[in-house]
């Protein structure tokens, strides 16, 4: 099933939520193409020595990536297709990955601690991939973990965004779930 037929029924009733996803996916996926499916175990990543292990949170993120080509569709529209097989690299000053595309890789959390510059923000992620003559990059920069949600109430909101901003101190450091990188 397409990737935004199986998002769109997840969020049925929520209009403004559906509209949202069908909107990214389209400018993802072309909606219409599903997403390929991983095949492989997620990729570990390796620290390098000088790596601060003494900031790293508790357990890990697995994150998505995916490689996308622009290629002319039916009528002279250019729409992205997703490529099997693109061999990626990640690198930061803490760490080093490789994928082959589409492929998960698990990465560490990071502790906040407001005793360090920005709240000691781990380094973004420079993902590197190569698919036959196309290369493409991104950037992946680390974002705090969720910790409020809304209720609609406006008393409770209130509560949770005072709780929100004392928690947010103490709150990983974390990579996003999915990114996608594109190769020209």
């Amino acid at each position: 099933m397409p990737v935004c037929e199986t998002s769109a029924k997840k969020l049925e009733g929520h209009p403004m939520k559906k509209a949202f996803c069908l909107l990214a996916l389209a400018s993802l996926t072309a909606c219409g193409e599903p997403a390929l499916k991983i095949e492989s175990e997620p990729a570990s990543f390796a620290f390098l020595a000088s790596a601060p292990k003494e900031r790293l949170g508790n357990g890990n993120t697995k994150t998505t990536v995916r490689v996308f080509k622009s290629v002319q569709g039916s009528g002279g529209k250019t729409v992205r297709k997703e490529i099997r097989g693109a061999k990626c690299t990640l690198t930061s000053d803490h760490l080093r990955a490789e994928v082959v595309t589409p492929q998960q890789v698990v990465l560490p959390k990071y502790d906040q601690d407001a005793k360090l510059e920005a709240r000691g923000v781990p380094p973004s992620i420079l993902i590197s991939c190569k698919s036959g003559d196309l290369n493409g990059s991104f950037l992946l920069a680390a974002k705090p973990g969720q910790i409020i949600s809304g209720s609609g109430n406006l008393v409770a909101d209130l509560i949770l965004i005072t709780g929100s901003a004392i928690a947010a101190n103490t709150a990983d450091w974390r990579y996003p779930e999915a990114v996608f990188v594109n190769v020209e």
